[in-house]
Order: C-alpha cells, then sequence, then structure tokens
C-alpha cells in the first residue's frame, strides 16, 4: 500500500471547494506530519506525489520520520516540460537535482 497525497496537496476531483477546504486543513508540515505517523502506525511507508517543491509537506515527512524512527520513501511524480528545448533541459535539470536533494 502507497500513501496518496490528494487529501494533503488538495486533490479532492470533487470541486473546487473541497480542493480549498483540504489546503485549509492539511497543506501544513504538523497535518503532514500527523497524516504520515498515522499510515506508518499500519506499516505503510512509502508515499506518491509532487512533494518536493513543496517545504511544508516534505519537512512533515521527514518530522513524521523523526518522531516514529521509521523511513519514509517517497516517489515523486515528475511534472516538467518535455520539450528538445535549452530552457526545458534546463528546467528538467534543476527539478531532478531537486529531487536528488530531497532525498538526502
Amino acid at each position: 500500500m502507497i500513501m496518496g497525497t490528494n487529501n494533503i496537496m488538495g486533490g479532492s476531483h470533487r470541486t473546487k471547494a473541497r480542493d480549498r477546504h483540504i489546503k485549509e486543513i492539511n497543506n501544513n508540515r504538523k497535518a503532514v506530519a500527523e497524516i504520515c505517523e498515522s499510515y506508518l502506525s499500519y506499516g505503510v511507508d512509502t508515499i506518491i506525489g509532487c512533494l518536493v517543491k513543496s517545504d511544508f509537506a516534505m519537512n512533515g515527512i521527514r518530522d513524521a520520520e523523526q518522531n516514529t524512527g521509521k523511513k519514509i520513501t517517497v516517489i515523486e511524480l515528475g511534472v516538467f516540460d518535455t520539450a528538445d528545448t535549452h530552457q526545458a533541459r534546463t528546467e528538467a535539470d534543476l527539478f531532478t537535482r531537486s529531487c536528488a536533494e530531497a532525498a538526502k
């Protein structure tokens, strides 16, 4: 089983109001840590989503790891321009570097 991030990042697939509500209650470090700790208590130790650009999410994940002594594997959903241009390649390189940095 893998933790999803719709209820952290605000992707309800329902209404904009629901998305805003999710963001209001879960778009913060403490909420992310509590959510991850709950999953970890059931043995779920992997999360997937667009996370590395969200400091609150990555910090919450790290807090949950520290609070529980358990490691969380982060699978990043890469979203970047795949055009064959210098700018796109530069942005993709920066993105992959940020992923590598977040994995440390």
